[in-house]
């Protein structure tokens, strides 16, 4: 079975797994898990918990965060109250959500629904629902797909292939180039 469980009060089952000393008061099953935070639960293969009352579930994940959840396949989310479901997902951002296929979130505040969508860093407060946005600056709305706002605040992009560089816009449609400063 090849069990490491070094944590006191720590309940373990299935095989390969290690559990460091500062995986206390943990739950693991399955196979090959890496816990290294209290509190933490990991279930499924290969999975590794670094932060303190997180969760994996699933094959393959890393959670580094503190009181975060990854589910799915490939996925890591390392923001603290953060949390991600689906697969090759990448969440760095402190409360933060993302659900889907490729997506990386590290804006502050921010959620990504769907597939291939980036959300900057500087990005916080932001929303992506679709496939393929790319949102480089915050507090910004966007739906559908290929969109991207490169720069500017407080804009509602929908529909797809817009670029917009302004701020305080709602685009609606496809293909349109915004660069206003508002309106």
């Amino acid at each position: 079975n090849n069990i490491v469980n070094q944590a006191q009060g720590a309940a373990v089952f299935g095989s390969g797994h290690d559990v460091d000393t500062d995986g206390q008061e943990s739950l693991v099953g399955g196979t090959g898990h890496i816990v290294e935070a209290n509190y933490a639960l990991a279930t499924g293969n290969g999975n590794t918990v670094q932060g303190q009352s997180s969760v994996a579930f699933g094959d393959g994940n890393q959670v580094t965060g503190t009181s975060s959840i990854v589910s799915g396949d490939s996925s890591s989310v390392g923001g603290d109250y953060s949390f991600g479901i689906g697969e090759n997902l990448t969440v760095n951002a402190e409360s933060s959500i993302s659900s889907g296929s490729g997506n990386t979130v590290s804006g502050d505040y921010s959620i990504a629904v769907g597939e291939n969508i980036l959300i900057d860093a500087s990005a916080a407060l932001s929303i992506a629902i679709g496939q393929d946005h790319q949102l480089d600056s915050g507090f910004n709305a966007v739906f559908g797909n290929s969109n991207t706002v490169a720069t500017g605040s407080e804009n509602i992009v929908s529909g797809a292939s817009h670029n917009v560089t302004g701020a305080q816009s709602a685009v609606f449609g496809s293909l349109n180039v915004v660069s206003s400063t508002s309106g």
